[in-house]
């Protein structure tokens, strides 16, 4: 677990965003990390003090982790709390892959989902499975180099 936790915080301590277009990265459901950082005692290992965290013992209580360093099963990433499944398109050409997975309107960006990198996403994904969300930066403004990420998909309809 504490090796788990470190490699996590590690790369969440990255700033991953680099000043190019078209970088791949993911978009994570809040509420999994969430239980994932309970159940792996995230915040025992490493607490914040600026949101009030301060814990100083492993509450077995709130998780079902125990101090080894063998990871609870904490299940599949599930993504079920942010993506609208009334519309999903699927590439039926599996060596292109990429996502159509539309997230649901009026979700926040830190409440709701996180956008992480694509190490990140890749370690959690080999350890836990899960739906992958996959977004790419772009530039809003040519003269800015700071990216941004397109995360609402743009929706096009078709008449025939």
């Amino acid at each position: 677990m504490r090796e788990e936790a470190t490699k996590v915080n590690e790369m969440l301590s990255k700033g991953f965003l680099k000043e190019s277009a078209g970088q791949p990265v993911y978009i994570l459901a809040r509420d999994w990390f969430h239980q994932w950082k309970k159940n792996i005692g995230y915040d025992f290992f490493f607490p914040d003090p600026q949101n009030g965290n301060h814990t100083t013992s492993f509450d077995s209580q709130s998780t079902t982790a125990t101090m080894t360093d063998e990871a609870p099963n904490v299940g599949y990433i599930s993504q079920a709390s942010i993506l609208d499944n009334s519309v999903t398109i699927f590439d039926l050409n599996p060596d292109e892959f990429y996502t159509n997975f539309p997230l649901k309107e009026g979700l926040s960006e830190e409440i709701d989902y996180m956008i992480i990198s694509e190490e990140l996403w890749n370690y959690l994904h080999s350890i836990y499975g899960g739906v992958p969300i996959k977004r790419f930066t772009y530039f809003k403004d040519p003269e800015d180099k700071t990216p941004s990420v397109e995360v609402w998909l743009q929706k096009v309809t078709f008449a025939i």
